[in-house]
């Protein structure tokens, strides 16, 4: 009778075997929605600490906007000479040049300072042991600008301080600024190529309106476009000029120090020789001029 007792009680219907399952599977479903639940209150709380993050950094550089002083002022790509003598000019005034947007040059202000800058141009990027060098002879990069080709380097701005005694040092960028410039000075070329034929069709569309007598606002049409393409024209033109100056001003450049080097290389002397040979090189140009003195004494 005991045996049968218990076992009535351990052995269980398939009803109560399928209730027990759906029972565990909604507990399962449960947790898995808690676990989603969770997981989802943590993206929450990750995302609010980005959006302040993001908000205190925005509020940093705006700060930094609010210390930093801006002035507009236009220089041409070929005015880099010109813009060196401007950054000077302003950290003589107390004004540090930190970057620049366009026209828009942004400093900071502090303790008027000697300092000199260099704008320098690069197609590649310089090696480790290009900037070890100029660390050393105490240049700092203040600024860059990406280049309008993306596997070129583009343009560095660095800053060194000016002591007395002392001569400027320079950043040898000639060549490379030089390269720039035939390929700058050929783009505005074809540039106002291009405007020239559009103007030369806008004059013979004018023309035909004129003789065979077409509507009115196709003979304004022409003109207005014909204007603004002029302008656009002078104003490459100018770009041009201004170009081709420089890449000149570069060449001669370039011509100066390889005739410095030839100059250099041809009156330079050897010093690879041994102290054996430079004591009888010392003999010899005694011995000459001893025979020298005796030939004079005979005459």
């Amino acid at each position: 009778m005991v045996e049968e007792v218990i076992t009535s009680e351990v052995v269980e219907t398939p009803e109560t075997i399928e209730e027990d399952v759906e029972e565990v599977e909604e507990f399962e479903e449960t947790e898995d929605i808690d676990d989603e639940l969770e997981e989802y209150d943590e993206e929450d709380e990750v995302e609010e600490e980005e959006i302040n993050d993001s908000d205190e950094t925005e509020a940093v550089f705006n700060e930094e906007e609010d210390e930093l002083f801006m002035e507009k002022k236009k220089f041409l790509l070929s005015q880099y000479q010109k813009q060196e003598a401007y950054l000077e000019q302003k950290s003589k005034e107390g004004y540090h040049f930190v970057r620049h947007v366009g026209k828009k040059f942004y400093f900071i202000q502090g303790e008027p300072a000697d300092y000199y800058y260099s704008i320098n141009y690069f197609a590649e990027e310089p090696d480790a042991d290009q900037w070890r060098e100029w660390e050393q002879d105490g240049w700092k990069l203040v600024s860059r600008s990406p280049a309008k080709k993306k596997r070129e380097a583009g343009w560095f701005i660095f800053r060194n301080t000016e002591r007395k005694g002392e001569y400027r040092k320079e950043i040898d960028n000639e060549e490379e600024k030089y390269r720039f410039y035939r390929k700058y000075s050929n783009s505005c070329r074809s540039t106002m190529f291009l405007i020239f034929m559009c103007m030369a069709m806008c004059a013979v569309a004018a023309y035909l309106q004129w003789v065979f007598r077409g509507y009115l606002w196709g003979f304004a049409l022409c003109g207005v476009v014909f204007l603004i393409a002029f302008i656009v024209f002078c104003m490459y033109g100018r770009m041009l000029r201004n170009s081709k100056k420089t890449a000149r001003m570069l060449q001669a450049k370039l011509r100066t120090k390889e005739r410095r080097a030839a100059f250099y290389a041809q009156h330079s002397f050897e010093t690879d020789e041994t102290e054996e040979e430079l004591d009888t090189d010392w003999n010899t140009l005694e011995q000459t001029s001893q025979t020298q003195k005796l030939r004079r004494r005979s005459k």
